[in-house]
C-alpha cells in the first residue's frame, strides 16, 4: 500500500528547514513542480468556507513561520472537528501523481498538507447522509494552513501538482484486509472534473473498478462492521 514509485512514506511529524548550504525540501518541490494548467486545467476552486459535505469540515491549523522554515503544529484533539486519532503516517508524493480514488468503511482521516500544492476531490457515498452524491473539489496548498476530515463513507482524489508532503491521522489502525475500496479517478459519477490530464498512478488505482462497484462494495463491508 505505502511504497511505490509515485513517492515515499515517512513517520509522523514533520518540520520545514531552510539550510543556506544544501537544497532545502522547499526549494525541491519548486524545482519539481508541474505547472498547475498542465494537470487541473485550472478547473479546481480555491478552498471554499465548507465543503458541503456532512462531516467532511476545513480545521484551521497552526504555522510558525520564522527564517529558518516553518514548523506546523497539525492538531490537537481539542481541536473542533478533530477526532481521537490511533496512528499517524506522512506520505511524500511527487508532482504529477494522482492517489485515488479510494474510500475507507473502517476509519476516519484528518488529512494535512505540510508541503506542495494538490487538487482535491470529494465525493459522499453514505445513502444515509443527508449529502448523499454531493462533491467537492479545490485547490489545497500548504499556505492554506487547514486540516481536512474524511468521514468514512467520503471517497477523495488527490492530484498533486507539485512534490508535496502529506500527513494524516487515522481514527482506527489500518487494516489490509479492509483496504482497496475505490474506482477510477476520473469517474464521471464522482462528479469532478479535471480536464485532459495523463497522471502517474499506482496499479492498484489502475485497475480499480467503477463508481457503481466502489458504491456496492462499500456498503457490503460496511454492513460487515460495527456501527
Amino acid at each position: 500500500m505505502w511504497g511505490d514509485p509515485k513517492g515515499s512514506p515517512l513517520l509522523f511529524w514533520y518540520c520545514l528547514g531552510a539550510d543556506p548550504g544544501q537544497q532545502t525540501c522547499a526549494s525541491a518541490a519548486r524545482t519539481n513542480a508541474v505547472e498547475p494548467d498542465a494537470l487541473s486545467q485550472g478547473l479546481a476552486s480555491m478552498v471554499p468556507d465548507s465543503t458541503g459535505i456532512a462531516g467532511c469540515e476545513l480545521v484551521p491549523v497552526a504555522a510558525n513561520r520564522d527564517p529558518r522554515g516553518c514548523l506546523y503544529e497539525i492538531y490537537r484533539q481539542s481541536w473542533t472537528s478533530a477526532f481521537p486519532t490511533v496512528q499517524w503516517n506522512v506520505c511524500v508524493t511527487h508532482a504529477g501523481v494522482v492517489r485515488g480514488a479510494h474510500v475507507h468503511a473502517d476509519y476516519e482521516e484528518y488529512y494535512t498538507l505540510p508541503k506542495g500544492r494538490v487538487v482535491i476531490g470529494l465525493t459522499d457515498i453514505r445513502r444515509d447522509s443527508k449529502s448523499f452524491r454531493r462533491s467537492a473539489q479545490f485547490d489545497w496548498t500548504a499556505e492554506d494552513e487547514i486540516a481536512v476530515v474524511i468521514p468514512r463513507g467520503v471517497a477523495h482524489v488527490l492530484l498533486f501538482e507539485e512534490e508535496s508532503v502529506l500527513a494524516f491521522g487515522l481514527s482506527h489502525y489500518w487494516r489490509r484486509e479492509f483496504d482497496g475500496l475505490g474506482c477510477q479517478w476520473d469517474d464521471p459519477e464522482l462528479g469532478l472534473t479535471w480536464g485532459d490530464t495523463r497522471p502517474r498512478r499506482s496499479e492498484r488505482d489502475r485497475n480499480s473498478g467503477d463508481f457503481r462497484q466502489m458504491l456496492r462494495q462499500y456498503e457490503e463491508l460496511s454492513a460487515k462492521l460495527p456501527a
